[in-house]
């Protein structure tokens, strides 16, 4: 647990500072002061705006920005959650044009003050280990349309929690389908529904010491189908990712043959995404303590780890499909120890109607 959420009932177009600008645009702005926080998150009861509208949230000094979140976030609950932007002052902010279809409604019904430093000392930007290599690095070369497709997974108190990948079905009907595991899920799957999803969470520089965005979030989602023994779970979002998100549904294999090698693209401890490598075939085996050969083992990372946050990330074969899903291991910086992968082609052996996508 890294906050406490604080129940609150904020209108934000009755409670700000309103003004009209000389284009007809209504403006609310909302401070919100969370004594002693190292950051604030927010959960909307109520949102819903209308097309050209925009909102942002913000520390006092722009190092954090949230927005502009759009109408494209708008979902079938009206509800909607925006990461913790760092510091204990937030601003809202909110632009609605004159010529907007209706009246948006922003309502909010939790502020989220996180009291662990999510940037410094918890899941956050830079808490990798050292070894771990982000994905504009030359060993993300061959992957770029893949790094398109992975989410970064954070829960109803702003945790930073899991990895995921978006993922192509056979109707090729780009149904907003999410691939994590299932040990990633929450007690109380109805908390799905507050869950948010970070894409494009990158870094534009290979230097380990430079952040990414994390404007690219769709909020809420809800259990397709999951399995224990497999430790798979497959979501679908509550709203299709914009078009200019530049989403890529990733393709996955039932083949058994060994690939050649493989490729994972994950946010070790919420870092920005980072990519690892095995230039050996994984081989089929049972998880740790278990019986089965449920998981496609990595017997060593080449280049990079996985750490936690990664569990639910992709395992690419050498042509970019997914054969698995991360449950764990005990891999880390400075070892050469194995992790292991729910095998898709076991996961899937039930209602699939192709054998690649």
């Amino acid at each position: 647990r890294i906050a406490i959420p604080l129940e609150v009932k904020i209108n934000v177009l009755e409670d700000s500072y309103h003004f009209v600008d000389n284009n007809g645009q209504e403006n609310y702005i909302l401070e919100l002061n969370v004594e002693g926080a190292k950051a604030v998150g927010l959960i909307f009861e109520k949102f819903r705006i209308p097309e050209g509208a925009e909102l942002y949230v913000y520390n006092d000094d722009l190092s954090s920005v949230n927005g502009a979140i759009t109408y494209v976030n708008n979902n079938f609950r009206n509800r909607m959650q925006v990461t913790p932007v760092e510091g204990d002052v937030i601003f809202i902010l909110y632009k609605e044009p004159a010529s907007a279809a209706f009246k948006g409604e922003l309502v909010i019904e939790t502020v989220t003050h996180v009291y662990r430093d999510l940037y410094n000392k918890t899941k956050g930007f830079g808490d990798s280990g050292s070894c771990n290599i982000n994905v504009v690095c030359d060993e993300g070369e061959g992957f770029e349309d893949e790094v398109r497709s992975i989410a970064m997974i954070i829960n109803g108190d702003g945790s930073r929690i899991c990895s995921g990948a978006m993922i192509n079905n056979t109707a090729l009907d780009c149904t907003p389908y999410l691939l994590s595991a299932e040990h990633c899920l929450p007690s109380d799957l109805n908390d799905l529904g507050v869950w948010s999803f970070i894409f494009d969470y990158k870094s534009e520089d290979c230097e380990p010491s430079a952040n990414g965005l994390l404007g690219n979030s769709v909020f809420g989602s809800e259990l397709i189908a999951s399995n224990d023994i497999y430790d798979f779970a497959l979501l679908e979002l509550d709203v299709q990712p914009p078009a200019n998100y530049n989403i890529y549904y990733a393709g996955w294999t039932r083949s058994q043959i060994a690939t050649s090698q493989t490729t994972c693209l994950h946010h070790p401890h919420g870092d920005v995404m980072k990519v690892s490598n095995d230039f050996d075939p994984p081989t089929l085996t049972n998880y740790i303590g278990e019986t089965g050969n449920y998981y496609w083992q990595v017997s060593d990372w080449d280049e990079g780890t996985t750490e936690g946050g990664s569990s639910g990330s992709p395992l690419f074969n050498s042509t970019g499909k997914i054969i698995g899903q991360l449950r764990g291991g005990t891999a880390a910086c400075g070892n050469n120890s194995p992790d292991y992968y729910g095998a898709f082609h076991l996961s899937w052996d039930e209602g699939a109607e192709s054998d690649e996508r």
